[in-house]
């Protein structure tokens, strides 16, 4: 019995990964935002996750729904997109999306 709890142990501190190498974000909740008229601002539509918003280049029409609610996973690109006057904000592409 003693053996097979080391085994069990040892299998399981080898098969743990050390660290996030994935750069594809776990699935996190967002908030769909129209910020206003791109022409004056730059920017479309954000999506807005633990207080950032986060724009992305491609997103289904279907999502295009103010205040929506969103369950998203993305990967977060090295580029920003500068919106309005405020901060630049952060590039991402989305690799799945569904209504929370």
């Amino acid at each position: 019995m003693r053996y097979v709890f080391c085994l069990v142990a040892i299998f399981s501190f080898i098969s743990c990964k050390q660290g996030n190498d994935d750069p594809l974000s776990d699935i996190q909740i967002g908030i769909v935002l129209d910020p206003g008229n791109p022409a004056l601002d730059g920017c479309v539509w954000v999506i807005q996750v633990d207080g950032e918003k986060l724009r992305a280049a491609e997103i289904d029409s279907s999502y295009l729904e103010y205040s929506l609610l969103a369950r998203i996973q993305f990967n977060k690109l090295q580029s920003v997109s500068a919106c309005g006057l405020g901060s630049p904000i952060s590039d991402i592409e989305i690799k799945n999306v569904s209504r929370f």
